[in-house]
C-alpha cells in the first residue's frame, strides 16, 4: 500500500460502523507495550493511533497516553506537545492536566505546571496524584500559602471534600497551627472513618505536641480494624517506640493489646517480646 492509499485508508477507519470496537482493540496493544515499558514501541503506536482515529472524541486518550509515554521516556517537549493537543480535546478531563503539569515542572517552566495542576485538582478535587505533585513542587520553593490557597478554593465550592481537608491540615500542621489542624483531621474521620491518612496524621500530631501516648491509643481500634494497614501498623509502632522511652509499662501494655487484637501476627508477637525483653534488661541493671 502507497502512501497515498494508506492516507485514504486511514481516512476511511472512523466512518466504520466498527471504528470504537478497532480503536478500543488498537489501544489495548498500544497500552499493554506502554505497561511492559516498551516507551518508544508504545509511542509509535500511539502516534499511528491518533493519525488513524483523529476524528474519534476517544483519541483525546491516546493522545494523553502518548504524552504519558514520552514523559515516562525524557521526551519532555514532545510530551508537552503531545499533552498540550489531549488537553485541547477535553478541556475538562483531569489527567492531561496532571501529566502535564508534572512535565512542565520538569522542564523548569514551573509557573505554568503549577496552574495545570491546579486545574486538574479542581476539575477532580480527588486526584491525589496531582495534590501530591502541587503540593511537593510548592514546598520545595516555600509556598505553604498558595497550597493553603487551592485548598480553600476548593472548600468553598465543597465544604466536605476530604482531600483539600486533610492537605489543608497538613499545611496548618507543617505551620505550627496544632488546634486548626486537628480540627482538619477530626473532620476527615468524622467524613471517613475507615480513610487511614487522617488516623495516622492525627496520631502523628498528638505526637508532635509531646503526646505520643494518646496518638498510640488513638491508633489500637483503627489497628484492630484494619490489622493490615501498612500505614496504621508503622505509625503505631513509631508511637509506641516513643512511649517505651519515657513510660515502658505503657508502652507494654499498649503493644500486647495490640496483640491481643491481632492473634497469630507473628511480627506484633515479635515487637511485644522485644519490650518485653528490654523492660527486662532495665530492670536487672545495677543501680548508681
Amino acid at each position: 500500500m502507497n502512501r497515498r492509499d494508506r492516507r485514504r485508508h486511514i481516512s476511511t477507519i472512523t466512518q466504520r460502523p466498527d471504528a470504537g470496537q478497532r480503536f478500543a482493540a488498537d489501544m489495548k496493544v498500544a497500552t499493554g507495550l506502554h505497561k511492559q515499558s516498551r516507551l518508544k514501541d508504545a509511542a509509535a503506536l500511539y502516534r499511528k493511533i491518533t493519525k488513524a482515529y483523529e476524528d474519534l472524541p476517544e483519541v483525546r486518550v491516546a493522545w494523553s497516553n502518548l504524552g504519558a509515554a514520552l514523559q515516562m521516556d525524557g521526551k519532555l517537549e514532545e510530551a508537552v506537545a503531545a499533552l498540550k493537543k489531549a488537553r485541547s480535546l477535553a478541556p475538562d478531563h483531569p489527567p492531561p492536566h496532571h501529566n502535564l503539569g508534572m512535565a512542565l515542572l520538569a522542564l523548569g517552566k514551573r509557573e505554568e505546571g503549577l496552574e495545570s495542576l491546579a486545574r486538574a485538582i479542581v476539575l477532580e478535587p480527588r486526584f491525589r496524584d496531582a495534590w501530591v505533585g502541587f503540593v511537593n513542587a510548592c514546598r520545595e520553593t516555600g509556598e505553604i500559602g498558595r497550597i493553603e490557597e487551592l485548598c480553600r478554593t476548593i472548600l468553598s465550592r465543597q465544604p466536605d471534600q476530604l482531600e483539600a481537608m486533610l492537605t489543608l491540615g497538613d499545611v496548618m500542621r507543617s505551620q505550627g497551627r496544632f488546634a486548626e489542624a486537628e480540627d482538619q483531621y477530626r473532620s476527615c474521620i468524622a467524613l471517613d472513618q475507615r480513610r487511614i491518612e487522617p488516623h495516622v496524621s492525627l496520631a502523628g500530631l498528638m505526637a508532635a505536641i509531646g503526646e505520643p501516648a494518646a496518638g498510640a491509643r488513638h491508633l489500637l481500634p483503627i489497628i484492630k480494624e484494619m490489622p493490615n494497614a501498612g500505614p496504621v501498623r508503622s505509625a503505631l509502632l513509631e508511637l509506641l517506640l516513643q512511649v517505651r522511652s519515657a513510660a515502658p509499662d505503657d508502652a507494654l501494655a499498649m503493644a500486647e493489646e495490640w496483640k491481643a487484637s491481632s492473634p497469630g501476627d507473628e511480627a506484633v508477637s515479635k515487637i511485644v517480646e522485644s519490650f518485653r525483653t528490654a523492660g527486662a534488661a532495665e530492670a536487672a541493671a545495677p543501680t548508681a
